[in-house]
């Protein structure tokens, strides 16, 4: 069912399986995950903090309510339930880029490089990973990096609107007018909604 998007018929399901067994850990994990997609992160909380209780060699409960607390701002619960689950699961490549983006947030900077790139490692295939590392790295003025970055977000996936954008933008501001404008139309022929402006700004002259 959450696979398809009906969180509220998930919630039911669980609902009826926990009754039957309190300490079954994936559905209070799930439950929690459906709370969580339904914005109910204090029932989220609940659920992720009962399934570490009767099992705390797991990681997705650790993973799962760091999401939780990662929704809500609350970055340092996060970071710890993050780096609870890399312990628990080291070559999860989901659990690096979500604390990654944890230590971005807190302006940790090397840190938050350190493990966008072991998520690459991990998963090489994830045009998330390489875009949230590109703005990381223009965070620390490694421009020519950010742009490596960038370029890979759109070779993994060619349809990534956002990343032809950002790596538009970088071009233009790198003097590179000619790929920069290319790129800004392809992100709005994928339909990026800033795109348009962009180019009427940057690529009609």
């Amino acid at each position: 069912m959450m696979q398809q998007g009906d969180f509220k018929g998930a919630l039911d399901f669980l609902n009826k399986a926990i009754e039957k067994d309190p300490e079954n850990v994936d559905a209070l994990n799930a439950r929690g995950v459906a709370n969580l997609e339904l914005k109910q992160y204090a029932a989220a909380q609940l659920d992720f903090d009962q399934a570490i209780k009767l099992n705390s060699n797991t990681y997705k409960p650790y993973y799962n309510r760091g999401r939780n607390q990662a929704a809500q701002q609350k970055w340092q619960p996060a970071l710890a339930d993050f780096s609870k689950a890399v312990q628990l699961a080291p070559d999860t490549a989901d659990i690096y880029f979500n604390r990654g983006v944890i230590y971005f947030q807190l302006n940790q900077f090397p840190e938050a490089l350190q493990d966008f790139s072991k998520a690459i490692l991990l998963n090489p295939q994830n045009h998330d990973y390489y875009y949230n590392r590109g703005t990381t790295k223009l965070r620390i003025q490694d421009v020519q990096g950010a742009l490596d970055d960038f370029q890979h977000s759109i070779q993994v996936n060619p349809r990534f609107a956002k990343g032809y954008y950002t790596l538009g933008l970088e071009e233009l501001l790198s003097k590179n007018k000619e790929d920069g404008c290319e790129h800004l139309h392809r992100s709005d022929e994928l339909g990026y909604p800033e795109a348009k402006q962009a180019i009427e700004m940057y690529c009609k002259n």
